[in-house]
């Protein structure tokens, strides 16, 4: 280890007769849909084609499928697969489970992220860095980046997240911190210093 210092649109909205929205099953079809959930537990599944999925509020399950997908959700604790193709997957409430599948993947703010095979980018760039607390980051088969450099959220409250990261097969890089735990695995470790 070196270690140096530093399109179709569907959508469906299902709703009991009182009004409220309840929790559904939305299937995607073999062109590029656009599927958004509801406000409850939904299992989004974007089949094939490069599919735009949103799951909104609730406990979902987002599945892209094959193609290039974009999955997201903004409130709950999320369980998101990429599958094949070049995927993007973005957790915005910090609780979620992000695995990429197969590809060059790219994954943002999970708790737990899995790259999977193919050379992915876990938090590449100042836009998708983690946010918000620690996360445990595999990447995988592949050449992978993985951004554990996370301070700008750590100093709001002054409580450190440290990180773990194990990087798998490939020649990886990775950016961390020195409270986080990064694997012997992991070929070219960057430590930032604040």
């Amino acid at each position: 280890m070196r270690k140096t210092v530093l399109m179709v649109v569907v959508a469906l909205l299902v709703t009991s007769t009182g009004g409220a929205a309840l929790a559904a099953t939305i299937n995607g079809t073999a062109k590029n849909d656009s599927l958004e959930g509801t406000p409850k537990a939904d299992t989004i599944n974007g089949r094939a084609g490069n599919d735009y999925i949103d799951g909104l509020a609730g406990d979902d399950e987002l599945i892209g499928g094959r193609g290039n997908d974009n999955l997201s959700s903004r409130f709950g604790a999320d369980k998101m697969y990429g599958w094949g193709g070049d995927d993007t997957l973005i957790g915005w409430n910090w609780h979620d489970r992000l695995d990429g599948g197969d590809g060059h993947d790219r994954l943002v703010n999970g708790e737990e992220m899995f790259g999977g095979e193919g050379p992915d980018r876990i938090g590449d760039a100042v836009w998708n860095q983690p946010q918000g607390g620690s996360f445990t980051a595999h990447g995988g088969a592949g050449d992978d980046r993985i951004n554990a450099e996370d301070h700008h959220f750590e100093v709001q409250d002054g409580t450190p997240t440290p990180d773990t990261v194990d990087c798998g097969r490939g020649e990886d890089t990775v950016r961390a911190e020195a409270d986080d735990t990064v694997a012997d695995d992991c070929e070219d470790v960057q430590i930032v210093v604040h």
